[in-house]
């Protein structure tokens, strides 16, 4: 079913380099579902895990005799405002600029150290990401690596091209490294050993062409899904203005990537299958933001917790506003703790847990958000100087009595709670 929530590719590829970040020595990926599967994003998943696994073993021999890892904080330019391509290369005009710079809790660089030399992995870990990545790309990225050395160079990695030397100054502190562009993750190398280039190369060389296939091919089932979601949102009437356009964007720079791959320019065939990927991503967060804007909180809806499932986000909030509207009978009317008497007959059950150090109490007080009486639960300490208390178990518990419900049916829970002090 395409209801069926999955992970976006972009997510494994964030949590495997926060796992690398946090110094983890190896990667497992897993799944309720056979990871060669026909289930719903199975084959995508398996696709940027086999990229994944091409970056890793480019990167191991820094990744597996590291010695801890420093988080150094960089910054990123926004995407310039452009309807052409600049030297062959696509750049991507967003539907809102970003800020210019971005708050060092969403971008960090791991910074591995070895004897091969120093590996920089710098990562976008954007705010709710978890639940749907944005567009997570920038123009040029700038990073302050300490230390660094006065004859060390910068490199960055990649799996389809020869490695890229980087721009770097010193400055107060470090070197100073500027990366051309930025999407979600590098992997940078710094290193006073040119020897070292060259093996990277030739390794490179021998992957470059299953790289290039796996990332266009995911680019094709990503283009695919967002396209039939968008189709499904846009009948539902909650559809984006720019859904056409940055659809007909990705669509183009698909083709590209395509061409390219054909004509064996692996490395630019990947860069346009990364572009078009980007404009999937721009318009999977519109359509997300759109959904999750009035609510308090996006676990509020069940189905807010991914792009894939936002048709059927939609069709709750409807199914919630015609509850609402058809002002159907209360199934709990004791839950508004007016009367002791209503309570006890309706069958609510309270049970309290006391220790020598604490009591607890369960009862009906004269304050309320409506009405005349709330329900007041507390935990209160019983000796001089109290300390902290871990319970295993709740002290005090209030259950209601059983509501009876068929399957199916959208059942509206609703309430205040106030919490006095922490």
């Amino acid at each position: 079913s395409d209801e069926t929530a999955i992970i976006e590719p972009e997510q494994a590829r964030l949590q495997v380099y926060a796992a690398l970040a946090a110094r983890c020595r190896g990667i497992g990926y897993w799944s309720t579902t056979a990871i060669d599967g026909d289930s719903p994003g199975a084959r995508e998943r398996q696709l940027m895990m086999t990229q994944l696994n091409l970056e890793l073993g480019l990167l191991e021999p820094w990744l597996a005799t590291g010695s801890g890892v420093q988080l150094i904080p960089f910054t990123v330019e926004a995407r310039q405002s452009e309807s052409s391509k600049n030297n062959g290369r696509p750049k991507l005009t967003p539907k809102s600029a970003e800020a210019n710079r971005r708050s060092e809790r969403e971008l960090s660089a791991a910074l591995i150290r070895s004897e091969f030399g120093a590996l920089l992995l710098p990562m976008w870990l954007e705010e709710h990401s978890q639940f749907v990545p944005g567009q997570l790309a920038a123009s040029a990225a700038t990073i302050v690596v300490p230390g660094g050395g006065e004859t060390a160079t910068a490199w960055q990695i990649t799996t389809t091209g020869r490695v890229q030397n980087l721009t770097r100054e010193t400055v107060a502190g470090g070197i100073r490294i500027s990366l051309p562009k930025f999407d979600q993750t590098a992997a940078i190398l710094v290193t006073s050993d040119p020897s070292m280039i060259e093996q990277i190369n030739q390794r490179i060389a021998a992957i470059q062409d299953r790289s290039a296939n796996a990332m266009v091919e995911l680019c094709r089932l990503k283009l695919d899904r967002v396209r039939r979601v968008d189709q499904e949102l846009q009948q539902l009437g909650v559809g984006q203005p720019d859904s056409r356009q940055l659809l007909g964007q990705a669509k183009l720079q698909y083709e590209m990537a395509e061409a390219k791959l054909k004509q064996q320019e692996y490395h630019i065939a990947r860069q346009y299958a990364a572009v078009a990927m980007q404009l999937a991503r721009i318009l999977q967060r519109a359509h997300w933001d759109h959904a999750v804007a009035k609510l308090p909180t996006p676990l509020a809806s069940p189905y807010a917790l991914c792009f894939q499932t936002l048709p059927a986000h939609w069709r709750l909030m409807r199914s919630l506003d015609k509850l609402g509207k058809a002002n159907d009978t209360n199934k709990l009317p004791s839950g508004d703790f007016e009367d002791l008497d209503t309570l006890i007959a309706a069958g609510w059950r309270h049970e309290q847990r006391t220790t020598p150090d604490t009591s607890s109490a369960a009862e009906l007080n004269p304050t309320a958000k409506q009405g005349k009486y709330s329900l007041r639960l507390a935990v209160t300490p019983t000796i001089d100087e109290p300390t902290a208390f871990q319970f295993h178990t709740p002290p005090v518990t209030v259950t209601s009595p059983a509501v009876t419900v068929h399957a199916g049916q959208v059942v509206k829970i609703s309430g205040w709670a106030k919490t006095i002090r922490p």
